[in-house]
């Protein structure tokens, strides 16, 4: 690890007679920006691994949001803060230690609470978290004697600690989340993007990835630091100062997505869906193409046709029109000109010339709902992506005439415009049609979808990736159903009706880890309570109707409960007679949640790759593209 402390010897500050010899670690020498987790550490910061997830912390001597600031006792020598040299004359400790002169230089002993070079920091176990310049036990201190009852727990942060609710918890119970907060899959609250002591100062930007870890702010792709100055690992400064992707060897397309939030250029390899963003972007773009001779890459957004420099983001502006839905984009080399589609009823082929920004209307293609364009050089046609509520299709387009055939449709891949993707097209370099498109979800896939996006808000983890079911019944068949885990470990066992009164639901669950999620629309229900069921909690979704309920005797009360929640006239009045099972959430704790709609937001289809031979567009297969975020647009890099 490289090093960075001043280790002064020599007579330069000698301080009244008396020399001063600064010493510091590796582990805190300042260092160039690493990867710790989802975090990039800055100049000032090391990567902690000691907590549930890995952190950014200071080093030694450094204090501040950056750290580049020197904590009391330190001095900014060179880039990093070592301590300063004190003379017991001038009462350096304070009554937080003893001043003892020594032969080397004189120092601070410090008294048990206190640590550091003039003993101005708390020594671990202590806190001085109201700012009144004394140490008092923490909450983790060994001798601290404070015992919480659940949900409280032990807070110092008044300074003295004392039993309260979890961070950035209120309630009666602790049951809601403070603002500026918002709950998370273990049940804790995080603080949000809309948190007052989160501000972010351009070019940073705060990103709340809804997951386990407070909101953050965070410099644009390819940099780091507090003022997002310095380069990011597999980054490295070009000769005009911007951040460029050492190396994109491996990736043969181009793509945008979402990263940390905003909206950012991304290489993809076709054969494997791995992916690596190269630049943050700022316009919305959709469409791509790329010219391989010159390497001037085309972005399509809006009404706009622009270059784009991936080096340092830079657009400039080549033609405005009107285009279609996912303003399609595709380039034909034997012409060095632009194509795209002139939205109408139907839309008209236009050609753009890059030189002079010329726009010319080609002919009216009969064809509308197109999201993605690219070229196909062995027949010189261009291939366009529709879609109109149902599974998207290839339409070849000649670009003298404006024709429009159709070359068949594509399998397994959910209409574009109804996920957070808008697709792309484009040529493999093998011949193959490549589509990024979001894959399609059974009705079942949904459902269950739905209920693991409400088992993380109810703060259970690990069940986006269960195993799971989930019935449907659309008038009947009435009577007794029965909802039963088929296994163990984390499981999704559902339920979802559209069915008159008189149905029985009988829960008897033996898995101790399932998910019961039960959602209704108008029937009244029967929810019965096996004596030996077992489950790790559950959901109750009702539109507008009510439940009756039944627990039978010998029913072990477990800490895991099914709460329920739905429109204006649910009805819930019968669940509350059995408070070891049910609890009914408040509007505050459903919007606390983010548990709202019939559908309980189900998690949108993953993102994947899918390719096509040209010939038919038979299906040779997908990669899925875990990294990818709300994609549009695809050309060959």
């Amino acid at each position: 690890m490289r090093r960075r402390c001043l280790r002064l010897t020599g007579f330069g500050l000698a301080l009244s007679g008396v020399l001063f010899v600064g010493a510091c670690s590796s582990e805190d020498a300042p260092a160039k920006a690493s990867k710790c987790g989802d975090q990039t550490c800055g100049e000032y910061q090391r990567c902690d691994v000691s907590g549930q997830a890995p952190a950014c912390v200071c080093v030694t001597g450094h204090t501040g949001v950056d750290c580049a600031e020197c904590e009391a006792g330190y001095v900014l020598l060179g880039s990093a803060c070592v301590p300063e040299p004190i003379d017991c004359d001038d009462n350096p400790c304070g009554s937080r230690g003893l001043c003892v002169s020594e032969p080397l230089g004189d120092r601070c002993q410090c008294f048990p609470a206190y640590t550091g070079p003039t003993c101005a920091q708390c020594a671990e176990g202590y806190q001085d978290n109201d700012e009144d310049g004394t140490c008092a036990e923490a909450c983790g201190h060994p001798s601290s004697n404070v015992e919480c009852e659940a949900p409280l727990v032990c807070d110092d942060s008044t300074g003295t600690a004392a039993c309260g609710c979890p961070s950035g918890t209120t309630g009666a119970s602790c049951e809601l989340c403070l603002p500026g907060h918002a709950r998370r899959g273990d049940g804790f609250c995080y603080q949000t993007c809309d948190h007052p002591d989160i501000d972010c100062g351009a070019p940073r930007h705060c990103f709340d990835d809804e997951r386990r870890e407070p909101a953050r702010c965070v410099c644009p792709v390819g940099y780091a630091g507090s003022a997002c100055g310095e380069c990011a690992p597999d980054f490295s400064a070009d000769s005009q100062g911007h951040c460029v992707r050492d190396a994109v060897g491996g990736f043969d397309l181009l793509t945008t997505g979402v990263v940390e939030g905003r909206r950012a250029l991304v290489a993809l390899d076709s054969s494997t869906g791995k992916s690596a963003p190269l630049r943050t972007i700022d316009s919305d773009i959709r469409g791509l193409a790329r010219d391989p001779a010159a390497g001037t890459l085309y972005v399509s957004s809006g009404s706009q046709i622009s270059t784009l420099d991936v080096a340092s983001g830079a657009t400039t502006l080549i033609a405005a029109l009107g285009m279609g839905h996912g303003t399609p984009l595709g380039w034909r080399p034997l012409t060095g000109k632009l194509h795209s589609l002139r939205s109408g009823s139907p839309y008209t082929l236009v050609s753009v010339d890059p030189q002079t920004g010329t726009v010319e209307d080609v002919a009216p293609t009969g064809e509308s709902w197109v999201w993605a364009m690219t070229h196909d050089p062995g027949a010189d046609r261009l291939l366009v992506l529709r879609s109109q509520g149902s599974s998207p299709s290839v339409i070849a387009i000649d670009p003298v005439t404006g024709q429009a055939t159709p070359a068949g449709d594509l399998a397994g891949m959910t209409a574009l415009g109804a996920s957070h993707s808008y697709g792309g097209l484009a040529l493999l370099p093998g011949g193959a049609l490549a589509v990024l498109a979001a894959a399609v979800l059974t009705e079942e896939q949904r459902r269950v979808a739905g209920c693991a996006y409400a088992a993380h808000r109810l703060g259970l983890d690990g069940y986006d990736t269960a195993s799971g079911k989930s019935d449907y019944f659309y008038n009947g068949p009435q009577g007794t159903h029965v909802l039963a885990a088929s296994g163990s470990g984390r499981e999704i066992v559902g339920y979802e009706s559209y069915t008159g009164p008189g149905t029985v639901l009988r829960i008897a669950s033996q898995n101790p880890q399932a998910f019961i999620c039960i959602r209704t629309y108008e029937e009244t229900l029967t929810i019965e309570i096996a004596s030996n069921a077992k489950f790790a909690g559950g959901v109750i979704y009702s539109y507008e109707s009510g439940f009756l309920a039944n627990v039978e005797g010998g029913y072990t009360p477990t800490s895991a409960r099914i709460v329920a929640f739905g429109g204006s006239q649910a009805n819930f009045s019968a669940l509350t007679a059995h408070p070891q099972v049910f609890r009914s959430l408040t509007s505050a704790e459903v919007q606390d949640r983010l548990l709202g709609g019939f559908d309980l937001a189900p998690a949108a289809a993953p993102t994947r790759l899918f390719s096509f031979g040209l010939a038919g567009l038979t299906a040779l297969g997908s990669v899925a593209t875990p990294e990818l975020r709300g994609t549009a647009g695809l050309t060959r890099l």
